[in-house]
């Protein structure tokens, strides 16, 4: 996720995926332009999938292998949603 603790995004963290991405594809213009909404609907989609783990009590669910499911905290997906929307970050290895 290339995040700090408070959501924001690392740009050393960011550049170092954006160029070795990069380097086995370049990215599309479609690609550069939807780079933001991609970030917002991805941690939007964590966000959620923690939510719903925390209101069905997960800590006393099982999962297929027997084994207790490792509650996570939604409040880290929440700040990294909350980064997406107030500071859009561009695709760009420019920086």
């Amino acid at each position: 996720w290339c995040v700090e603790a408070n959501g924001t995004l690392d740009p050393l963290r960011v550049r170092s995926l954006l160029a070795h991405y990069h380097e086995i594809r370049p990215f599309t213009a479609q690609e550069e332009q939807s780079w933001p909404l991609l970030l917002l609907m991805a941690a939007c989609r964590f966000w959620v999938s923690r939510l719903i783990d925390w209101q069905k009590n997960a800590p006393l669910q099982l999962e297929h292998s027997g084994q207790p499911i490792t509650l996570k905290d939604p409040l880290e997906f929440q700040r990294i949603v909350q980064t997406h929307l107030t500071q859009p970050s561009l695709l760009t290895l420019r920086h």
